[in-house]
């Protein structure tokens, strides 16, 4: 049975969803545009193998506030990874108790989301695993090496117009630019097909689209509106990160596809794993939970076991 629980973490009131009531505590982080109800298969899932699961809205989606608030809508605000990072490990540390095994699991946003508090914050989980995208270090590397990742990644470029320009696009006609960005993100994948097909709007809980295209909007320095918050969130990007992590990508993903994830291995001194899921998209959630939560059974299995040695 899923919950909504509002918790609160260095002043953010976060909107969580809970499935569950005890067991080993996985921290759930969804991507764009998604909510935490993209995980609904997965956490029920994962309930069944006796996990506690908490995914929660990122700030500035749905309910929950952006990390900059401000008065006027049409003054978009950037959330920079360094504030993105302090923000989720401030709501891990609430959520897990001492001595508890945590596991951070982020998908697409949430995958850097994910990076980047793990890097900030190592001590607070057990294990890490991302699902589609790759460590930034190796995002930079496929853009040198494989030039078609320019084309897939325009949509970024078109996020950087300000003035409320993309949001408009992206809602028009029943949202149909933003279905069809997902769509193309999906490949032949079936499940996150239909699920962007759907008549009823897969986006109507995302909100106002001018917090999560912030994210974007802190990749470029001098568009980021603080090159100090943007230095600092580089830093923070290539940073090591000494949590042993698993990194899923889906075999026909549109997005960022298999070939992009290389090259990262420097910055996980205690190992990090490739998988690539048969038949799934961009959206992994949708298309292999299972697969998934094979995976964070096995880490929990795994420090179960180095805890007994």
């Amino acid at each position: 049975m899923k919950t909504t629980q509002i918790i609160n973490a260095s002043g953010l009131n976060f909107h969580v969803r809970i499935w569950g009531e005890s067991g080993t505590k996985v921290l759930l982080l969804h991507g764009f545009p998604e909510t935490p109800d993209i995980f609904d298969a997965l956490a029920e899932v994962l309930v069944k193998q006796g996990f506690h699961v908490y995914a929660p809205f990122l700030p500035g989606y749905g309910p929950a506030p952006s990390v900059h608030q401000s008065q006027d809508i049409e003054k978009t605000e950037v959330t920079h990874l360094d504030d993105l990072a302090k923000r989720m490990s401030d709501l891990a540390r609430v959520i897990k108790e001492p001595n508890e095994h945590l596991l951070l699991v982020g998908h697409d946003w949430g995958a850097i989301a994910a990076y980047v508090t793990a890097a900030y914050a190592p001590a607070l989980f057990s294990r890490l695993v991302t699902m589609a995208v790759p460590p930034l270090p190796s995002v930079l590397r496929g853009l040198l090496r494989h030039p078609m990742q320019w084309w897939r990644s325009l949509y970024i470029f078109l996020f950087q117009v300000r003035w409320r320009i993309p949001e408009r696009l992206l809602r028009r006609n029943d949202d149909r630019l933003l279905r069809r960005l997902c769509l193309s993100w999906s490949g032949s994948a079936p499940k996150s097909n239909a699920y962007f097909s759907a008549s009823e709007s897969p986006f109507s809980s995302i909100g106002e689209l001018a917090y999560p295209l912030g994210y974007y909007r802190g990749f470029f320095p001098l568009l980021s509106g603080s090159l100090k918050k943007w230095k600092r969130s580089i830093r923070l990007a290539f940073s090591e990160i000494p949590v042993k992590t698993t990194i899923l990508v889906g075999e026909c993903d549109g997005c960022i596809p298999a070939p992009l994830y290389s090259g990262f291995e420097p910055y996980f001194p205690n190992g990090a794993e490739v998988m690539v899921i048969a038949g799934a998209g961009h959206f992994i959630p949708l298309d292999a939970p299972e697969k998934i939560a094979d995976v964070l059974i096995g880490a929990r299995d795994d420090l179960s076991a180095r805890a007994i040695d």
